[in-house]
């Protein structure tokens, strides 16, 4: 049997991004684009132009939600799956096969709720 390896937090949350099933769920955000270089062309053609003072854009919201999200759902596999997590230096570490397998079968889930089940006939003796 192949040696396990274990994943930092950080490498965790990346192998999560980069799963088709984390790549499914990158928010899709748009923004306005002012199409005048200047503000100064734009505020005399009557077009008025926005600053944000405090805040976060909607962009800057969705991407720091899918961070959260990836993060609770870090959170929820270590929960899941105790015997594939291990503290190492006060740090936790995560077990690669087990978090692509758990990643796997939440896609698998995911695409049966949208698709319906998988066919899987025999069609030859």
């Amino acid at each position: 049997m192949a040696d396990e390896v274990w994943l930092s937090e950080k490498d965790a949350i990346e192998t999560l991004k980069q799963s088709d099933w984390g790549m499914l769920r990158i928010p899709h955000i748009t923004e306005t684009v002012n199409r005048f270089d200047t503000a100064g062309l734009a505020a005399l053609l009557g077009h008025s132009t926005t600053r944000t003072i405090a805040g976060m854009s909607d962009a800057e919201k969705g991407r720091r939600k899918y961070l959260m999200f990836l993060g609770r759902t870090l959170r929820s596999f270590a929960e899941s799956n105790p015997e594939a997590t291990r503290q190492v230096d006060d740090k936790q570490e995560y077990e690669r096969g087990a978090l692509l397998k758990f990643l796997d079968l939440a896609l698998e889930d995911e695409l049966e709720d949208e698709f319906g089940r998988v066919p899987s006939y025999r069609v030859k003796d």
